[in-house]
């Protein structure tokens, strides 16, 4: 199954549009699974298109992807020493969460 170039963008756009796993908007799709990986890679036809697809995942991954290693929180803000604020902050709401949710818990018993 050759798919043209527009229909390529086409089957992206469904699949990130989806709330199913990749592989079963694939499989609902009737995409073949040596098509998969089509879906998968962006075809970056110039220098240009490149850099900024890859400026656009450094920004991604630096400033809005948490990590699970740094505590959840993103390489900028333990770059920048946001961390411990970040944290405490966490924390204060986590306890004020659990404190309320334990109030009603006990109310409504």
């Amino acid at each position: 199954m050759r798919l043209s170039a527009a229909e390529k963008r086409e089957v992206i756009r469904l699949v990130e549009g989806s709330d199913l796993s990749v592989q079963r908007t694939l499989r609902e799709l009737g995409v073949s699974r040596s098509m998969k990986h089509v879906v998968k890679l962006d075809n970056d036809y110039s220098p240009w298109e490149l850099e900024r697809a890859i400026g656009r995942f450094v920004e991604h991954y630096n400033h809005r992807r948490y990590h699970e290693s740094l505590q959840n929180v993103t390489p900028a803000d333990v770059f920048h020493g946001r961390r411990r604020e970040i944290l405490t902050r966490r924390e204060k709401i986590k306890k004020k969460t659990m404190a309320r949710r334990k109030r009603e818990n006990l109310h409504a018993a």
